[in-house]
């Protein structure tokens, strides 16, 4: 895969990812991609790890915003629909107010946070880092094809290197 494609990918996935991960979430992933960096800069299966926790923060975040969606939908019509009945069957004009009001909070929740937005924006930045990946896994097939086996650690260490400074930029913003 072409390196700048990786990049400008990349970058996608880090502003995308400062949106839906928390900054603790992205603190944490930085530090590790930071600790393989130091310690470990040629482990492939580290920095698979690394990816793997990554996309599992963002399926986690997707699943929140599903839910969410799906919920306060639910409520919404719930309430809405005690509004109606219990204002025009039950003649009980509080609770028709009481339960028109739930209603609309649960609306507004919607369009201030913004769930399903959220799980869209966790989806696009799994496929993207999906595509990271792709291009390491590449990138790696290249070096084993490197005879001298100090190149090949160097340059596995270097396309390493680049991931890794990559997902340290989750930190960011």
């Amino acid at each position: 895969m072409d390196p700048l494609v990786i990049a400008s990918v990349t970058a996608s996935v880090v502003s995308t990812a400062a949106k839906i991960l928390s900054k603790g979430v992205r603190k944490r992933l930085a530090l590790k991609a930071l600790s393989i960096s130091e310690t470990e800069p040629e482990s492939k299966e580290q920095l698979r790890l690394l990816f793997d926790e990554t996309k599992r923060r963002l399926a986690w975040t997707w699943m929140i915003g599903i839910g969410m969606t799906i919920t306060l939908f639910v409520l919404f019509i719930g309430m809405l629909i005690t509004a109606v009945v219990s204002g025009l069957v039950l003649d009980k004009p509080t609770w028709s107010i009481v339960f028109g009001g739930l209603s609309v909070g649960s609306l507004l929740s919607v369009v201030l946070w913004k769930p399903f937005e959220k799980a869209f924006q966790a989806t696009a930045t799994t496929q993207r880092l999906e595509m990271i990946t792709v291009g390491l896994e590449q990138e790696w097939a290249a070096c084993s094809a490197i005879q001298d086996p100090v190149a090949q650690a160097s340059c596995i260490r270097d396309a390493n290197q680049a991931a890794l400074r990559e997902i340290a930029k989750l930190s960011s913003s």
